[in-house]
C-alpha cells in the first residue's frame, strides 16, 4: 500500500450515504472499506483493488445461484426419483422372471403375465431412467472429437448436442402424447391375455423424453469438470 497524502478529507461521503439509504450491509461494508482508504489518503495495491472489487461483486454474484437452483432441483428430484423407480423395477424383473422360469419349467404351469410386464419394465428402465443417466453424465459417448478441441470448442459442442437432443427429445415426447392420448380415448389394449390398457407403457414416451430433454436443457447452464479439470457440460 503506498502513500498518496494525509490531507483531511471529509469522513462520510456521497458513497456511503447512498449505501446507507439502499439498506444493503454488503454493499455498505464495501463502500465503507474504500471511503476508509480514501480517508487515510491511501491507494490499494492492484491485487488489493482486486480483491475489493471481488468483494464488490459478491452480491451480484450470488443472486443467480438460488435461481438456477430453483430450476435444477425439481428437475433433478424428478430424474432422481424415475431412476429409483428403475431400480425397483430391475429388481422386480430379477424376481419375476426367476418365479416364472421356475413354474414353467420345475411345475409346467407359465405365468401368463410375467413377460408382458417385463417387457414394458424393459421401456421402463431404457425411457424413464435416461434422464438421471444424464444429469450424471454417465451416457455412452464418443470423445474423439471432443478432446480434441479446445476449450470454447467444447462449450461450442455441448451447446450444438443439447439443441439437437432438446429439439429430438420434443418430438418423440409430442407423439408419444398423441399416442397416448389416443389409446387413452380408444381404449386399447394388448391382444393378450393379460390385456395390459395400452396407454399404460405409452405413457412412457412423453414423460422419459420431457425429463431427458429438460436434462439437455440444464446441461446448456451446469458445468461439470473434464479430465482437465475445465468446467465444461457432458457432451
Amino acid at each position: 500500500m503506498r502513500v498518496r497524502d494525509f490531507r483531511f478529507r471529509p469522513i462520510l461521503s456521497a458513497n456511503v450515504i447512498l449505501g446507507l439509504r439502499a439498506g444493503d450491509p454488503l454493499e455498505l461494508s464495501s463502500r465503507f472499506c474504500a471511503q476508509r482508504l480514501w480517508i487515510l489518503g491511501t491507494e490499494p495495491e492492484n491485487d488489493e483493488a482486486e480483491s475489493l472489487d471481488a468483494f464488490q461483486e459478491k452480491p451480484h454474484s450470488r443472486d443467480a445461484k438460488p435461481m438456477k437452483s430453483a430450476l435444477f432441483k425439481p428437475i433433478d428430484a424428478i430424474s432422481w426419483l424415475l431412476q429409483v423407480g428403475g431400480v425397483i423395477a430391475l429388481a422386480f424383473m430379477a424376481l419375476t422372471v426367476t418365479y416364472d422360469a421356475l413354474m414353467r419349467y420345475v411345475f409346467a404351469a407359465p405365468t401368463s403375465w410375467s413377460l408382458e410386464i417385463n417387457s414394458f419394465l424393459v421401456v421402463y428402465l431404457a425411457l424413464m431412467c435416461a434422464a438421471d443417466v444424464e444429469r450424471r453424465g454417465e451416457h455412452i459417448g464418443i470423445t474423439l472429437l471432443r478432446d480434441n478441441m479446445g476449450r470454447r470448442g467444447k462449450r461450442a459442442l455441448t451447446f450444438i448436442v443439447s439443441i439437437v437432443g432438446i429439439a429430438f427429445c420434443a418430438i418423440l415426447a409430442w407423439r408419444g402424447w398423441l399416442m397416448t392420448h389416443d389409446a387413452w380415448i380408444y381404449g386399447e389394449r394388448v391382444s393378450s391375455a393379460f390385456g395390459t390398457p395400452n396407454w399404460i407403457p405409452y405413457s412412457m414416451l412423453p414423460i422419459g423424453f420431457t425429463m431427458l430433454g429438460l436434462q439437455f436443457f440444464l446441461n446448456l447452464f451446469r458445468p461439470k469438470e473434464d479430465a482437465s479439470g475445465d468446467k465444461l457440460s457432458h457432451v
